[in-house]
């Protein structure tokens, strides 16, 4: 058993920057649950995303940055929760190709298997 604490914001940092990764290995499956609602997305604060569509497009690379991130550490799907429909979660899930089945977004992995 492996336990860490690790601030899922860091994986939208710019390439190139070090990000602390606490984890080892990949795993099979990444349930994603209502951290996404607290990310400022590229130094947005999420009230402001809320509110502000443009402001939301204008995050779009950091949030793909993050979620290409997410499935380089799974193997199989990145399962998310549909953030009771949140503005800022579905506009990024959409625009990122997730699939929506039954209440949770899915996202094929990209780690080796």
């Amino acid at each position: 058993c492996h336990v860490a604490q690790f601030d899922v914001g860091r994986f939208q940092a710019p390439e190139g920057e070090a990000v602390p990764y606490a984890f080892p290995g990949t795993f099979d499956y990444v349930l994603v649950e209502d951290v996404l609602y607290y990310i400022a997305w590229g130094g947005w604060p999420p009230f402001v995303l809320r509110i502000c569509e443009p402001c939301r497009r204008m995050a779009l690379t950091h949030q793909k940055r993050w979620l290409d991130r997410v499935k380089a550490l799974t193997r199989r799907k990145v399962v998310i929760s549909a953030h009771q429909e949140n503005p800022i979660v579905v506009d990024m899930l959409r625009a990122l190709g997730a699939t929506q089945h039954y209440g949770v977004y899915l996202v094929d992995g990209t780690a080796p298997a």
